[in-house]
């Protein structure tokens, strides 16, 4: 075997030891991304071990491996797209599926061709392949339109998560590091494209440059497998998990760290010392004109700082006051409505709800043990809370 064919092959190895690695490993969150990955990376490591069988003559034993590059080479682009748009976090969408699907459909009129016998299916294959039919033209059209609307999509997807030119703001670690390794990733599989496309139109005029084009393709796509495998090495992590959805969220925001913390100090003064959850209509952005920062900026800051939404935030803060109100006053003094009421709901329903969810018990249930836990006596019985319609 050829020095060449030898580096080949090893790269073809180490891609498809990365497909394993892929599927057997990382977290539920990037756990498609993971699949779509580790499909991409099939893909490419067979491409280039089909083309290490050619150069070193065994497609000559092996006549039926003739043909097959083709539906290979379809898959890199709805693939790519696929992966960035897991990547972040987006769900499947129907262009998607119908890209996917195209390499099903340039398939099915090929299927008497694969079923051809060895030596009709080698001869005939030469025939096409070296002095082109206008079959050829309209795969390579087809491959053309299939490649450049997956590369359109995924390049808008990047975008989207792209944090604004100069902006000195840096992202979140593990979106800087997905910001850095997609961008590349499609100017691989661009190149890839390129070369294909040009390597297409090539075979149908002249032979003198078209095994210089797929070397460079083949090139190209060991440099991917490289790179996935050096990023599995060093950053794990950063290379396979989904950007969770607050992240991307927020990843074109000007709001550093620093600043998030700020704005949470000043948040939980004010909470403690003015209480303005007990205002039914507080909203976000009465609150944000209180604090004097942008609406966003709060949103975020609570979102990221605190792990958890607004409504939720100030509705925990309502039930923590009602709970207090519950340990400290004469049982039968207020009755469910009315706490309700003091502590910012705007109804029972609403407030036995979200009792419910932040304590475990209902109100009712938590007055119950509350009673029992201040009662001098296992024998000595209370009347409970009064209770409104």
């Amino acid at each position: 075997m050829s020095l060449i064919g030898t580096l080949l092959l090893v790269f073809a190895l180490h891609g498809l030891f990365l497909v394993t690695v892929l599927l057997t490993r990382g977290t539920a969150n990037g756990r498609s991304g993971h699949r779509v990955l580790a499909l991409l990376l099939l893909v490419t490591s067979t491409v280039t071990l089909l083309h290490v069988l050619a150069i070193e003559g065994f497609e000559a034993r092996w006549p039926h491996l003739k043909g097959l590059l083709f539906p290979l080479w379809f898959l890199l682009g709805p693939l790519t797209l696929s992966y960035v748009r897991r990547l972040a976090g987006k769900p499947w969408s129907r262009i998607e599926c119908a890209l996917l699907a195209s390499t099903v459909v340039w398939l099915l009129p090929g299927i008497p061709f694969f079923l051809l016998p060895a030596a009709e299916k080698a001869r005939y294959y030469d025939l096409v392949h070296w002095f082109g039919t206008p079959i050829n033209f309209l795969i390579v059209l087809y491959y053309s339109l299939v490649a450049a609307t997956s590369l359109t999509l995924a390049h808008r997807t990047v975008k989207e998560m792209r944090l604004p030119l100069g902006d000195s703001t840096e992202p979140p670690e593990v979106a800087h590091w997905k910001l850095y390794w997609l961008p590349r990733l499609l100017f691989a599989i661009l190149l890839t494209a390129i070369f294909d496309v040009i390597a297409g139109l090539t075979m149908m005029l002249t032979r003198a440059w078209f095994d210089w084009l797929v070397t460079g393709i083949i090139l190209v796509l060991c440099s991917l497998i490289y790179g996935v495998g050096y990023l599995m090495l060093v950053h794990p992590r950063r290379l396979l998990d989904s950007l969770p959805a607050r992240e991307i969220r927020y990843l074109k925001s000007t709001l550093q760290s620093d600043g998030s913390d700020r704005i949470l100090e000043r948040l939980e003064r004010l909470m403690r010392e003015e209480q303005p959850f007990l205002d039914e209509g507080l909203s976000l952005g009465a609150l944000a004109d209180r604090l004097d920062v942008s609406r966003h900026h709060l949103s975020q800051a609570i979102n990221q700082g605190l792990e958890t939404s607004f409504y939720d935030y100030i509705n925990r803060l309502r039930i923590d006051e009602a709970r207090r109100l519950l340990e400290t006053q004469n049982e039968g003094s207020i009755t469910m409505l009315d706490l309700a009421y003091q502590v910012g709901f705007g109804s029972s329903a609403s407030f036995y709800r979200a009792f419910k969810r932040h304590v475990g018990v209902t109100p009712k249930a938590f007055v119950s043990a509350t009673t029992r836990d201040r009662s001098p006596t296992a024998h000595h019985t209370t009347s409970p809370v009064t209770s409104s319609p």
